[in-house]
């Protein structure tokens, strides 16, 4: 087998004279998010050209998606969380960035206000994330939005959402549901004030911050020559071949999830209930979340490479290993499959921790594109800058990590 590459430093934000957050990739926390530079990069350096298609297996908060289409881009983006083509309806939303906007959304937030509309999420457990005040006068808000019919609705959607956070027990400013002393001291002490005004004037704060970004998404588009086409997959699991999409495509740029860093399912869980999904719907796909899986028995013979990881590094964590690495690999290897020959692969990940061990999940997907015969073009280290850290939480990477890698592999042709 061929030597590993040895890693080069870059660092990707300084690449490009653009915010992490510029255009729509501001709008919704999703955690563990890889900043656009990254996907620009890989665009400009390794797509064959502007008919050329991008594929992004794991697309999470739809990064890949924004980046190709500015860039002309076609492409397809899937993940197991369905919020992404929430997501993408807002995030590539059409809009004339000519047009002064803020008469329609005025017009919406009225009709929001001052409906008679009522929806109520299918969740036995709302009530327990909500003060019945509050939940009911989200129930109203939410029931007017369903009914309203406006080019504005998708924005107004993920603002309402954001808003339906902030007024939860739930604690906000962390991944995952939960509820946490700090989040219900702040809460109480709202909800003694005017709280409904309050919740109306961020409603407006924030409605209006994500029609700015949308109008700027929109002019940063103004110079393309034709719109680019995409297809977008949510929940779906790319592990499986009967739910993969059967596209060809030329390059594929994504970051895959981490070892059980984040569940990301349960992170966009109260969203998804307020989104319409059922309660079924949202535990029938968490359990299909990488690594919560069962691998088939065989698992060794079709990926010996994971045995030794989940022997050297697993320790009692040693289920999740095998099961994230088998279905990680089985994404991947599905996803070469579908590459065009002569593409490029450029997976984006770091190396975090199980029981105080490092696994080196980049050189891991190294080797196994060797293995695959694919010839690795490129390795790069980014050393993180801002990391968001949630101490007192369960987690196989509680003290973060130091750097990410870019792996760049060619199919031969």
């Amino acid at each position: 087998m061929k030597e590993v590459l040895a890693a080069r430093p870059v660092v990707f934000r300084d690449m490009y004279p653009v915010s992490t957050t510029y255009a729509t990739h501001g709008i919704y926390y999703y955690p563990a998010k890889f900043i656009p530079h990254v996907v620009r990069y890989c665009i400009e350096r390794y797509s064959p050209g502007p008919s050329a298609r991008l594929f992004d297996p794991f697309a999470g908060s739809g990064t890949a998606g924004v980046e190709a289409y500015l860039q002309g881009l076609d492409f397809v983006l899937a993940d197991i969380n369905p919020i992404i083509g929430h997501l993408t309806e807002v995030k590539l939303l059409h809009l004339d960035p000519r047009k002064d906007w803020r008469a329609e959304l005025d017009r919406c937030l009225a009709a929001i206000e001052n409906g008679n509309g009522s929806f109520a999420p299918a969740w036995k457990g709302m009530g327990y994330w909500y003060e019945p005040v509050v939940l009911e006068d989200l129930m109203n808000k939410w029931g007017n939005l369903k009914e309203l019919n406006s080019p504005l609705k998708s924005i107004l959607s993920f603002a309402l959402l954001r808003v339906s956070r902030l007024f939860s027990w739930d604690e906000d400013k962390a991944p995952k549901l939960f509820r946490s002393r700090r989040k219900t001291e702040e809460l109480q002490e709202v909800l003694r004030g005017d709280w409904k005004a309050s919740l109306k004037a961020r409603l407006e704060k924030t409605a209006a911050e994500y029609l700015m970004r949308v109008v700027d998404f929109n002019r940063f588009a103004s110079h393309l020559s034709r719109e680019p086409e995409y297809r977008v997959c949510g929940g779906a699991d790319v592990s499986e071949r009967e739910e993969f999409p059967e596209i060809r495509y030329d390059l594929v740029v994504t970051s895959p999830p981490y070892l059980q860093a984040q569940e990301y399912m349960r992170t966009s869980k109260l969203d998804l209930y307020w989104l319409g999904y059922s309660e079924r719907e949202i535990k029938r796909l968490t359990a299909r979340e990488i690594p919560y899986k069962k691998p088939p028995d065989d698992w060794r013979d079709i990926y010996p490479r994971i045995g030794d990881i989940a022997d050297e590094r697993g320790g009692n964590q040693k289920p999740l290993v095998v099961s994230y690495f088998y279905y990680l690999l089985k994404a991947l290897d599905l996803t070469v499959g579908n590459l065009s020959p002569g593409g490029h692969v450029c997976v984006f990940l770091g190396s975090p921790k199980a029981q105080g061990d490092e696994i080196s999940i980049w050189m891991e997907i190294h080797g196994f594109f060797m293995e695959k015969g694919l010839d690795i073009v490129e390795v790069s280290e980014d050393r993180i800058a801002n990391r968001k850290l949630f101490r007192g939480r369960k987690n196989l990477n509680p003290g973060g990590m130091d750097s990410e890698f870019l792996v760049v592999a060619r199919k031969g042709s």
